[in-house]
Order: C-alpha cells, then sequence, then structure tokens
C-alpha cells in the first residue's frame, strides 16, 4: 500500500509544480497557499524534493501591492487570516523565519474590528466569519498577548448563548446565504456549527476557563441531548441541522465528512475532552468514531474525494482517532477509505481531474485544499508519517 501512496503522491506532486502560481489567488482553503501546503509536507517525506520558496517571498515582500489588486477578504478561505496561517504555520515547522510583530502588525487592528463584528453579527463561520481569524491568531501566538480582545470575544459568545433545559445552551448563528440569523435551526456542523464554536472556546488562554469552562460543558450538554439512540449500527448519532421546532427525532440523515456530521463532533469532542480532561467525552468520541465505522465505503452519499465531504478527510479522520486510540476497528475503516481515496485520484496528464462532483458525473480541475488535489495528497501524507497531520489545526479537526 505504501508504494502505491508514494507514486500517487508522486504524481500529484508532478502536476502541483507544473502548474503556474496565480497570484490573483494566494488563499488557503481555494488557493496558492493551499498548493503550497501540501508541497512543504510532501518534502518532508521526500528527501529528493527541492523547494524554493516563491511564495512566501512574494508575500513578505509585496504583500501590501498584492492587497491592492484584491479584495481585502480578512477571512481564512481566500482571504488574508489564510494566508497568515499559513506563513505561520512555517514559522511554527521551521520552514520560515517570520517576525510576527513586524509582519502581522499593519494588519491586527483592521482584523480585530473585522473580528468583533462578525462575532456581534453571530457570524461564527471557519471559513468565512470569525472563527477562521482566531484560528489564525492562535496558530501566530497573537491571541496569546491579545487579553482583552480574547475575554470581549467571549463575553460576546456568553451573552448570545441561549438557555434552555438540562443544564445546556446552544446558539444560533447567521446564514452565509440569507445573511439573516437563523433563529430555528441548529446547526450541528464542525465546518459552520456549534462544535465549530465550541472547538474555537477551546483556543482561548486558561486564565479564562472560569468564562469558557461552564459555555463548553453545556453546550456539550446540548449536543448530547440530541443523540440518537437507536440500536442499529447504521444510524448517525447526530443530525447535521435541526429545526429548533422538531425537538428530538429519530430521522438523522448526515452523511460521513469533516463538514457535518458524527466525525466532525467526535473530533470535538476529543479534543474538549482532551483541554478539560474529561474522560468521558474522550470515549465517546472514540464510541461515535467506532460506530461510523459500520457504515461501509458504497455510501451513496460519500462520493467526492475532497477533505470537505469526501473520502480523503473521512480517511485523514479516521487515520487520526486510529493514532489516537491503536484500535484495530478504527484502523480498519481508515484504510477501506484511503483505498476509496485512491480509487477516486483518477486524472489525465495535463492537470488534475478528481472527481469532486461525482453525482453529477461531473469532473472538474481542483488542485485547492479543501475540495481537491493538495488536500487529498496530504491526507494520503499522513498515513507515511502521522507527524505531519499538524496541518489540520486549520480545521479543527485538533
Amino acid at each position: 500500500m505504501n508504494i502505491i501512496i508514494k507514486n500517487k503522491l508522486k504524481e500529484i506532486f508532478s502536476i502541483l509544480n507544473e502548474t503556474p502560481t496565480n497570484i490573483n489567488n494566494l488563499g488557503l482553503i481555494d488557493g496558492w497557499c493551499g498548493i503550497s501546503l501540501f508541497k512543504k509536507n510532501y518534502s518532508l517525506i521526500n528527501s529528493k524534493i527541492k523547494l524554493n520558496n516563491d511564495v512566501e517571498e512574494f508575500l513578505l515582500k509585496n504583500f501590501e501591492s498584492y492587497l491592492k489588486n484584491n479584495s481585502f477578504d480578512p477571512h481564512l478561505t481566500n482571504g488574508i487570516s489564510g494566508i497568515f496561517w499559513y506563513l505561520s504555520y512555517l514559522k511554527n515547522k521551521r520552514f520560515l523565519y517570520l517576525d510576527n510583530n513586524k509582519f502581522f502588525n499593519d494588519f491586527e487592528n483592521y482584523l480585530d474590528k473585522i473580528l468583533l463584528s462578525d462575532c456581534e453579527y453571530k457570524n461564527y463561520d471557519i471559513l468565512y466569519g470569525s472563527i477562521g481569524t482566531i484560528v489564525f491568531y492562535k496558530e501566530s501566538g497573537i491571541l496569546h498577548r491579545k487579553k482583552k480582545l480574547q475575554k470581549k470575544i467571549i463575553e460576546i459568545i456568553a451573552n448570545q448563548a441561549i438557555y434552555i433545559e438540562n443544564n445546556s445552551i446552544r446558539w444560533v448563528f447567521a446564514s452565509l446565504r440569507t445573511k439573516s440569523i437563523n433563529n430555528d435551526e441548529v446547526n450541528f456542523g464542525l465546518s459552520h456549527g456549534i462544535p465549530s464554536l465550541i472547538s474555537c472556546l477551546l483556543k482561548f488562554d486558561r486564565e479564562f476557563d472560569n468564562l469558557t469552562r461552564p459555555l463548553v460543558f453545556k453546550s456539550i450538554n446540548n449536543i448530547l441531548n440530541f443523540e440518537n439512540n437507536s440500536d442499529s449500527n447504521y444510524f448517525n448519532y447526530f443530525p447535521d441541522i435541526l429545526k429548533v421546532m422538531d425537538n428530538k427525532t429519530t430521522d438523522y440523515k448526515s452523511r460521513l465528512a469533516w463538514c457535518y456530521g458524527d466525525l466532525g463532533i467526535a473530533c470535538m469532542l476529543w479534543n474538549a475532552g482532551s483541554r478539560y480532561s474529561v474522560q468521558e467525552w474522550k470515549m465517546k468520541a472514540v464510541d461515535i468514531v467506532i460506530k461510523t465505522t459500520f457504515r461501509k465505503v458504497e455510501e451513496k452519499a460519500t462520493l467526492d474525494i475532497g477533505l470537505c465531504h469526501g473520502s480523503a478527510g473521512i480517511a485523514h479522520i479516521y487515520n487520526r482517532f486510529y493514532n489516537y486510540t491503536n484500535d484495530l476497528r478504527i484502523k480498519e475503516a481508515s484504510l477501506n477509505w484511503l483505498e476509496k481515496t485512491l480509487e477516486l485520484a483518477n486524472f489525465s496528464d495535463q492537470f488534475s481531474k478528481y472527481n469532486t462532483n461525482n453525482q453529477d458525473a461531473i469532473v472538474i480541475n481542483d488542485p485547492s485544499f479543501l475540495t481537491g488535489m493538495s488536500g487529498v495528497g496530504l491526507s494520503l501524507i499522513g498515513f507515511l508519517n502521522p507527524k505531519t497531520m499538524d496541518w489540520d489545526r486549520c480545521l479543527q479537526i485538533t
């Protein structure tokens, strides 16, 4: 299997290495920083790879001019939070020397204002909202020195909490589509919902635990209240989105994925359990992951290959939990989804031809991190060297 993975990685690198840098799209999630993230990690397992630092050098020398020619997007997907997260990650991995105070200082006041505005508006999306900026602040170390900002954000989150029965709380968020507040929906997604906000709360300094701890415990209580107690191994534990007026329901239609579903909630529970030393949450996370292993790769809802909602993301999360637990059931599931990913990884020698929407029989060019070839490559690298999986911090998997 390792030989097959190495050959596929060689193929991915060859194609991406021949793809010209698009200086008009340097974003982390959809742009060149995400592609470079794969290349850097690939070089860690292949000593023959010699990389230049053209993207990083361009950013460090010409970032202001880049911003003048591009929309001043503050967020993680294609904005400066994502680009800055990537540079901070490279610094932490010793790929790059970077003076955080000197390089990021000019942008912090702007990001602080947008961050607080997003929080006030209940825009807690990781890709297009406040959480993505907090993810960058955490990676760079900036969050640690912003004590007043941390406290302000926590106070906003606490004031927006909706207190319900059974010592539980929940939140409602702004809709990315309509820009309005969805007061009748509870979102269970790690990408756009309450698990993402809980994961964000874990990033604040421990001196604020007296403020964050009650929010985390009560919101996890709320999520666990909606657990599906069906005896069937083929039901998922939690819904994707639940209408408030529906109360509890057994109609939990949710596929395996990073963005929504049981695997994302399991990641959140494991991380929260680790932060607050709650073994019960970590055991629940493992139980959830093991139960999902009964849902086989033939599941029709999983037809994509990428990290977001495809086989590579599923394989990566199983690989994570296998490295946590050494549970052979989880290992088997990780290898099954790895095989599915390799099966889907078909492309021509002209450019990446990954199936990212197989349901509609569409094959599109997608070299990106979240839905395309770069993310697939990062998932594969993790099977050869688990120490390279730390990039998943930007998706709050860890």
